[in-house]
């Protein structure tokens, strides 16, 4: 149980359940405000950091738990089960390693009869493709793996990852988007299928 301080914009809040903002118990902290809200936890409201620091794992076991969101997914997703067409695709913006939570979501979709196809990031070492528990996974290659950072390079590889999930998701008929950061991209989809698909956040 630990408290947490972050920034999280407002424009992204209104993308999340009603239900998460307001039981949020994080700090909110930009780069201009981090250092007066630290020296404020840390001396005048210290008294108040073990409180957020329960709610935090509160937080984290009833929005964040697998099973939990495993088990929640199943009930939903059973509301798509009398449509033909029941083929999953998870929107992932990392390498697909060492992700827990997105593989038992997944093997729980699987084991209740759904396609799962779970579309990443490639790397290194890794393979383009492969089966995991019955769970396909596809890992987009980027066309210039480039070692240096920058901003400009950054929303290209976005923006290709965007292009390559969008143009070949056609066959899904639900969008799972599992971060913040693959929403839009979710939303896009289903907006190109005038709300046929059905998207899960």
């Amino acid at each position: 149980s630990k408290p947490v301080i972050c920034y999280i914009r407002d424009e992204d809040m209104k993308h999340m359940p009603p239900k998460m903002v307001e039981s949020m118990p994080i700090i909110n902290a930009t780069p201009d405000t981090i250092y007066h809200v630290l020296k404020t936890y840390l001396t005048t409201d210290k008294n108040k950091l073990r409180d957020i620091g329960l709610k935090s794992r509160d937080y984290v076991e009833r929005f964040h738990d697998p099973l939990t969101i495993a088990t929640q997914l199943t009930v939903d997703y059973k509301k798509e089960q009398e449509k033909k067409n029941k083929k999953a695709l998870f929107i992932l913006r990392n390498h697909f390693t060492n992700d827990s939570r997105v593989l038992k979501e997944a093997t729980t979709l699987t084991q209740a009869g759904y396609d799962v196809t779970i579309r990443c990031l490639w790397d290194q070492g890794l393979e383009k493709s492969e089966i995991i528990n019955d769970i396909k996974i596809e890992r987009v290659i980027y066309s210039q793996q480039q070692t240096k950072k920058s901003f400009t390079k950054k929303f290209i590889k976005i923006f290709e990852y965007a292009y390559h999930v969008i143009k070949n998701s056609s066959q899904f008929s639900i969008i799972h988007c599992h971060d913040l950061d693959t929403l839009p991209i979710g939303t896009i989809i289903k907006w190109l299928s005038f709300g046929n698909k059905k998207l899960v956040y």
